[in-house]
């Protein structure tokens, strides 16, 4: 009994189980190591995942713009351009030159304007394509003279008003934004004169900018 006794523990020492349960290979050194290599492996899928859905969300905002860029008209993309000039302009001065005048303060005190600014020149667009179903009737003429009592009636004062054939060139100092943006959609609609060119320059008080336009009566 003694020596079958004895033969057991060593067997036991030489097969350690217990309760029946066989320790991995490794021990648990070995099983903390699979562990944490299956959670890297977890990781690195979800990252895969994160990538691949970042991609397919920014070619789908780009093929969104690209299919409303093609159903736009000629003149829509020429009003586009030129509220992307203004905003441009705009941004640009706000973000570079108004912080060494005026402070951080300043340049967030006046993107909201930028951005009602942007807003107006989209709306001009819409109502540039809502025109097209109306009949073709004849507008007034361009000239100087009705050109300047549509400046006079909403409190503009151009430096220069020069009227070539269907062109017209007028130049501004110190003009209310706001108010040119106003009489240029006014006379899109009475007139059918569009902005051919467009250039802005943001002044030291809020809403004031030199500018200088190019018209057309006609354009399409």
């Amino acid at each position: 009994m003694g020596t079958d006794g004895t033969s057991k523990r060593v067997a036991r020492l030489r097969n350690p189980v217990a309760g029946g349960k066989k320790i991995p290979p490794g021990g648990i050194v070995g099983q903390r190591r699979r562990d944490r290599t299956s959670l890297k492996h977890i990781e690195t899928q979800r990252g895969v995942a994160d990538r691949a859905g970042d991609e397919h969300a920014v070619a789908r905002l780009r093929a969104r713009a690209d299919a409303f860029w093609q159903v736009r008209t000629e003149q829509e993309r020429k009003l586009l351009r030129v509220g992307g000039i203004v905003v441009g302009l705009g941004l640009f001065y706000s973000l570079l030159i108004d912080p060494a005048l005026s402070g951080r303060a300043a340049l967030h005190k006046s993107l909201p304007e930028l951005h009602q600014q942007a807003a107006e020149m989209q709306n001009m667009a819409r109502e540039a394509q809502a025109l097209q179903g109306q009949n073709n009737i004849a507008p007034t003429p361009m000239t100087r003279d009705n050109l300047n009592a549509g400046l006079a009636a909403r409190g503009l004062n151009p430096q220069s008003v020069n009227v070539t054939g269907e062109y017209a060139k007028v130049q501004f100092n110190g003009a209310q934004y706001a108010g040119v943006v106003a009489w240029l959609d006014a006379i899109r609609v009475e007139s059918r004169i569009a902005v051919v060119d467009a250039s802005f320059t943001a002044q030291d008080a809020p809403g004031v900018v030199n500018g200088s336009l190019t018209l057309r009566q006609g354009a399409r």
